[in-house]
């Protein structure tokens, strides 16, 4: 038996008002089906977090991969979804992993031309580098963070920002806290 819940829900109406808004150009409605992606993906979240919150750290993954993909689909840029990708990986001591997909991150930041966000992905990807023994990796992310942070393109309060915190050698990475 197909059980159908307030998620399945959500995201179906966020799919009609994706196809909708391939096919209707009225600024309303592409705002509408925008929001309602976004509200869809912010249901997946929370999912996800309820996996996360019961140990189900795969299905998580997969939720939140879910999550990020309809942020895309609206033309958002999946933070939140993406680090919980990686809060997931990290939370089972899989910090590599979590490395990983910061590292993607940062490369998608940096396509969506939004240089805080790619900074704070190469912080604690070297951070969860350093945690799974990836001297090389830590030092390669560091290095790039280093080079971000030194651009005239990169926003002074929150280079500021930033160097504070490394400074102060506060772990950047915080799974239940957002640095964002």
């Amino acid at each position: 038996m197909l059980k159908i819940d307030a998620r399945h829900i959500a995201v179906a109406a966020a799919l009609v008002c994706l196809g909708a808004a391939a096919s209707v150009s009225i600024r309303t409605s592409s705002a509408a089906s925008r929001t309602a992606i976004l509200a869809a993906a912010g249901t997946l979240v929370e999912e996800g977090d309820a996996l996360t919150a019961g140990a189900r750290f795969e299905a998580a993954r997969e939720v939140y991969g879910q999550a990020a993909e309809l942020a895309r689909s609206a033309g958002v840029m999946p933070v939140e979804a993406v680090r919980r990708v990686a809060n997931a990986y990290y939370f089972e001591g899989r910090y590599a992993e979590a490395a990983e997909v910061l590292e993607q991150f940062a490369a998608e930041a940096a396509l969506w031309h939004d240089p805080v966000a790619q900074a704070w992905a190469l912080a604690d990807a070297a951070v969860l580098a350093g945690l799974a023994d990836a001297e090389e990796d830590s030092a390669w992310h560091w290095k790039r963070l280093r080079t971000l942070l030194e651009s005239s393109a990169f926003p002074a309060a929150a280079r500021a920002e930033m160097v504070s915190k490394l400074e102060s050698r506060l772990n950047v990475f915080a799974p239940h806290l957002s640095t964002w």
